[in-house]
């Protein structure tokens, strides 16, 4: 595919962010979804996703900092994921899918480390990855998977974190004595992260 000019690049960027706007306004005028609209019109979804793909819009096409492309990309999420729940497509109550922001931050992250690095980057993808686990882990508890209470796990099971945390200290220790690798970051990550701070 011929590459195409920077103004019908921005263009098509442009055009593709309206449909997903539109496309989420249409289907709250589906009836089997607009009848569930019962507290009214979903101002802060639609706000959110308005804002975020602005924003995300404007990042792209001036190639902003990478922090604002993270967070552009979360609040337009945020909003679609909003949208649903809103709209009730999502069968279950935010104290129970809440942990699932946690993951959503986890994407973003993957995705922001692929458009400024164009590759997987540990100064990334470490972050990334524990939030996932994070937000996983939390799920267990919202959805009742493990039968007791957050409070209560924690209040018998806390010498569990310490001896994980402590473990984790030790891998990191033992594998920067034994390898040329500077775990949890490559050896460019830092130069990756200078640039970016000197950029915002």
């Amino acid at each position: 595919m011929k590459k195409l000019t920077a103004p019908v690049l921005n263009l098509v960027l442009a055009v593709g962010v309206f449909l997903i706007l539109a496309g989420l306004f249409c289907l709250s005028q589906v009836p089997a979804f607009a009848s569930r609209l019962e507290s009214g019109f979903p101002i802060f979804p639609v706000a959110a996703c308005i804002l975020g793909a602005g924003f995300l819009y404007a990042t792209l096409v001036l190639k902003a900092s990478s922090f604002f492309f993270f967070i552009s990309l979360y609040v337009f999420l945020l909003g679609i994921i909003a949208f649903f729940f809103h709209i009730k497509v999502v069968p279950f109550m935010f104290v129970q899918i809440w942990p699932i922001l946690m993951i959503l931050c986890s994407v973003c992250l993957i995705v922001t480390c692929l458009r400024s690095a164009r590759r997987l980057r540990t100064v990334y993808v470490f972050p990334a990855f524990l939030l996932a686990i994070l937000g996983v882990f939390f799920m267990l508890f919202t959805f009742s998977i493990v039968q007791i209470s957050f409070i209560d796990f924690t209040a018998k099971w806390w010498p569990l974190m310490l001896i994980f945390c402590g473990g984790g200290c030790v891998f990191i220790f033992l594998y920067q004595q034994t390898s040329d690798n500077k775990f949890p970051f490559e050896k460019d990550d830092s130069d990756i992260a200078d640039g970016e701070e000197a950029s915002v």
